[in-house]
């Protein structure tokens, strides 16, 4: 059913998805969908925070590596970010739909806490290196922590119009260096 499910948001997107072409696609009774999930919106949850978080997570090993300077741990994730992208079109593809919801209140339903725990994460990661020299001090940690975030997204959208199926690591790894270098750059303190 999960496969089914992410095809139809896929397809369909969280506003026009629908139950009964899930339950047909997968095979199975309206009442054994009832089994496990509320609603569409349950569905949903299940799928963007337990799937998708979850594949999205083993893409990267930012969590092994939050001793590594910050920009190794940007770069890993936006890395991981474009393996994911290249790897699970159609995971990424829900994921990228989701994230362009405008409704915070469905979006708070959706994720809970995940999200605002993951953005105090990094915005401590931000503070702590602040601390250290490696980024200047001047730089507002909410307005790097929110560019960050944007730059991944619009990484993640720039690949849409290309083909990027043949990437290799070597690929890979120059298109996010282009941005990291960037970013490198412009966070002064003594990154390198």
């Amino acid at each position: 059913m999960v496969s089914a499910s992410l095809n139809e948001f896929h397809l369909s997107g969280f506003e026009k998805a629908s139950i009964a072409r899930i339950v047909a696609a997968a095979g199975i009774a309206r009442g054994s969908f009832y089994q496990y999930f509320d609603d569409i919106k349950d569905l949903y949850r299940y799928l963007i925070v337990e799937v998708i978080g979850q594949q999205k997570h083993n893409y990267s090993t930012l969590s092994v590596m939050n001793r590594a300077p910050f920009t190794e741990i940007v770069r890993d994730l936006f890395y991981g970010g474009i393996r994911f992208y290249i790897e699970q079109p159609v995971m990424a593809k829900v994921a990228q739909d989701f994230l362009k919801i405008r409704d915070t209140a469905l979006i708070k339903e959706i994720t809970g806490d995940s999200i605002r725990k993951s953005a105090e994460y990094f915005r401590s990661l931000i503070e702590e290196r602040k601390a250290a020299g490696e980024i200047d001090g001047k730089i507002d940690t909410e307005a790097l922590h929110h560019f960050i975030a944007t730059l991944s997204l619009t990484i993640s959208e720039t690949l849409r119009d290309k083909d990027v199926s043949a990437w290799d690591h070597q690929a890979l790894t120059e298109h996010v260096n282009k941005y990291v270098y960037i970013l490198n750059n412009a966070l002064g303190g003594t990154a390198k």
